[in-house]
């Protein structure tokens, strides 16, 4: 008897089998996806379909229940490294018939319910061919492959193609077309494809060179030469400069009018950064990850570089270092082979420029040359910054921007109505839920600044119509005077609805943690800088219970005086003053801070003052900051309290986190913790002579003292924080130092815990407002 053929053995099997739909959700575009599902449909012998789609990408395929369960199995466990599948769909269809498998066009649908993958660093494989001689993208500064390259910055609507990317009118070459069809290729339907024949080109009015090779070299020789070099990167342009030459320095100071506030440093490697600055473990990893971030590093003493520390970090001990995350930036900071100056190009307090024309003109007073790209940029995005705590290591998000926005993974299972959620005007971003998806937007910055404002309106509209949502609702902010705030009024149809600027942030921490699914008691503990109130005053040092689905505000920092508004954030020998308003034997130590008109105006002002009043805890800081004589006026938001937190944790290094001295606050009657005893009891140890550093140690121990007598009093186990102040990493260790054993703390995991979480939290609201989570 013969044997039976293998197509014998197929047509079996194919009687056996049925087509299945396989529906995906998640970020699978822009992540190698298609390719890898093709590459698996042939590993297990199927055929059929794959595509992207508005929704998540479709698979059609034949198989046996067996065959369907291995191959969906191997999805999960295998997908690569930068997708993450939230949803897999399985139903049988229709018999269709399929004589391979192949990757078909995109699927489009008038309702877009995808995730949108953020820019990606470069990978490894793509830096060994940048830097390899023998590979025909040898020093091509814009190389990319399936798992790596700009994602959100370029894409003009979804799903994420070639054809809705800025990357449309570089029409690939015959070598780039080959591989972008071949199965077996890194490249294999990689929508950002491209070489320096077909690819993006430099370019450059005043850096010469007849070849992206020269172009580079020539803006690797200015900088050494000590010039500033305008560089147009992934999100946007950066300015960047020797930040070992003083006089590059002081000028890029100079003419970015940026007086004080640190800068960032590109370093080629992180074996040349590890001379300069200490690295943790989780520091390490982020740095080495896929996002490139900007990571807060304390510097070495002695220091390998000749670093122009106190004018690159005025008075602080630690920098803000990345790895090259574009091939771009690797090229050139390769070539300079040392550390520079890399920080956002703009003028202080304006967003970052990504538009070639506007670059030219509001740049050119400040570089001495601009190296730029013909690929158009449609989302700005400055780079995102982390900082790690000592202890713990715990990850602290200060900026959530590049490579991070605008992906968030819900933990809650939602269904929502289109909704906008429009944030706050610090560290502003918004917001917008569709069906089961999340957007948050990248950092946009603050929005008093007018073309911080034009920025955000359009990026907002550029989301909206990437996500083809018309929002059904409005969630806003309660202050008055902010401007993100006034934007609900361009929907003139919504439903808007404002919300409470603390229970948002309250909310958000709950949400990150899924605590209302739980109906667990909870005490927020919410402490910020500003934030308007239910009662017309200015919140910011406060205490929220959460409790059988009800938030309510339990306790907060007795009020003092908030006057000259905004000023008093501006300068923190203000809020001292204010703080020591009824304070005895302060005039001694405060009135060296102001002129005499100064104080004799401000004593009157503040004789008069009827309202409003503060609880800010992002003002106690300030003011004993300044009572500390660590400033009395910034120059960039948080500048004092930074230095208190770093005086204060000089104090800890060398005597060690267990430190338990402490000013015994009250809790008075009427739920005020009474600030004026904190402030009364600081000036005692100045009058006595103790140490600042200890003064300012025992400053954040007595505010872990003042959390543990809140819960206690409450009966609470279960804390939730956030709020600007909680980006200060030694007031983290602390907490989790001396609460842990006793309580279960919840610390911000995907968003800042500053006011960037603010859209998030104001989601997380409505929804538990009408049961939804």
């Amino acid at each position: 008897m013969p044997k039976p053929s293998e197509q014998t053995f197929y047509l079996i099997s194919v009687a056996f089998m049925s087509t299945y739909h396989i529906h995906i959700k998640g970020q699978i575009q822009g992540v190698g996806f298609r390719p890898f599902i093709h590459h698996l449909a042939e590993k297990h012998t199927l055929n059929g379909t794959v595509a992207n789609s508005t929704d998540g990408v479709h698979i059609f395929i034949n198989a046996t229940e067996s065959s369907l369960n291995q191959f969906t199995a191997e999805i999960k466990s295998n997908s690569p490294p930068q997708a993450n599948i939230i949803s897999i769909r399985i139903s049988k269809v229709d018999n269709l018939t399929f004589n391979d498998f192949r990757i078909v066009d995109s699927i489009y649908k008038k309702v877009k319910n995808q995730y949108i993958s953020p820019d990606f660093g470069i990978c490894e494989e793509c830096k060994n061919d940048l830097f390899n001689p023998s590979d025909r993208r040898y020093h091509y500064p814009f190389i990319t492959c399936t798992h790596c390259g700009p994602r959100l910055s370029i894409m003009t609507n979804l799903p994420y193609d070639r054809s809705l990317t800025t990357m449309t009118k570089f029409r690939l070459c015959n070598n780039c077309s080959n591989e972008y069809n071949d199965v077996k290729d890194r490249r294999y339907y990689s929508q950002t494809d491209s070489c320096h024949e077909c690819g993006v080109i430099l370019t450059s009015e005043t850096i010469k060179g007849d070849s992206t090779q020269q172009k580079i070299a020539t803006t690797v020789s200015l900088l050494k030469a000590g010039y500033i070099v305008g560089v147009k990167n992934t999100g946007g342009y950066l300015l960047m400069c020797d930040a070992t030459n003083p006089g590059a320095v002081t000028m890029l100071r100079h003419r970015k009018q940026r007086p004080d506030k640190p800068f960032a440093l590109l370093y080629p490697d992180i074996a040349i950064l590890e001379k300069d600055v200490y690295i943790s473990h989780n520091a390490f990893e982020e740095l080495n990850g896929i996002v490139f971030p900007i990571v807060l590093c304390p510097i070495k003493n002695p220091i390998y570089h000749q670093l122009c520390i106190e004018l690159i970090a005025p008075g602080l001990n630690q920098i803000g270092a990345m790895l090259p995350g574009s091939p771009l930036l690797s090229l050139i900071s390769s070539g300079f082979n040392g550390p520079l100056i890399a920080t956002s190009g703009n003028i202080s307090g304006s967003p970052i420029l990504y538009e070639d024309d506007q670059a030219a003109i509001l740049l050119s007073p400040i570089t001495d040359h601009l190296l730029s790209n013909n690929r158009e940029i449609m989302v700005p995005q400055d780079d995102s910054v982390i900082k790690f705590s000592t202890y713990p290591d715990t990850r602290i998000i200060i900026r959530r921007s590049r490579g991070l926005a605008p992906t968030y993974w819900p933990v809650s299972s939602v269904n929502s109505t289109p909704i906008l959620a429009l944030g706050a005007d610090m560290k502003s971003a918004f917001a917008i839920a569709n069906g089961e998806n999340i957007y948050i937007s990248q950092y946009l910055g603050d929005l008093t600044s007018f073309d911080t404002q034009h920025q955000y309106n359009k990026v907002l509209r550029h989301y909206l119509e990437l996500t083809a949502i018309n929002p059904e609702i409005i969630l806003y902010d309660l202050h008055p005077d902010y401007h993100s705030s006034s934007m609900k009024e361009i929907f003139p149809e919504a439903q808007k609805i404002g919300v409470q600027h603390h229970e948002a942030h309250f909310m958000t921490g709950m949400f990150e943690h899924h605590i209302p699914e739980k109906n667990e008691p909870v005490l927020g503990v919410i402490w910020d800088g500003v934030g308007y109130g239910t009662d017309g005053n200015i919140w910011g040092g406060e205490f929220f219970s959460y409790e059988n689905g009800i938030i309510e505000r339990i306790s907060f920092f007795e009020y003092f005086d908030y006057f000259l508004g905004d000023k008093m954030s501006l300068e923190p020998r203000l809020a001292a003053f204010s703080l020591c308003k009824n304070v005895e034997n302060a005039e001694s130590i405060l009135k060296t801070k102001f002129t005499d008109t100064e104080w004799n105006l401000y004593t009157r002002l503040l004789a008069k003052h009827s309202g409003p009043n503060t609880s800010s805890m992002g003002r106690i800081f300030d003011g004993v900051a300044s009572l500390l004589g660590l400033g009395d006026k910034n120059t960039y938001e948080g500048e004092a309290a930074l230095y208190l937190e770093q005086l204060a944790t000089e104090f800890i290094d060398s005597y060690g986190i267990h430190f338990s001295e402490y000013y015994d606050v009250t809790v008075s009657l009427d739920t005020c913790i009474e600030t004026t005893i904190l402030v009364r009891n600081i000036l005692i140890d100045l009058e006595n002579g103790i140490d600042r550093s200890k003064i300012a140690a025992k400053f954040h121990r007595s505010l872990i003292d003042i959390i543990v007598k809140i819960a206690v009093k409450y009966g609470f186990k279960h804390l939730v924080f956030s709020g600007g102040v909680f980006q200060n990493a030694l007031l983290v260790d602390m907490i989790q130092y001396h609460l842990q054993d006793n309580f279960t703390l919840y610390f911000h995991k995907q968003v800042s815990p500053n006011d960037e979480n603010i859209a998030l939290g104001q989601l997380a609201w409505y929804w538990h407002q009408n049961n939804m989570i």
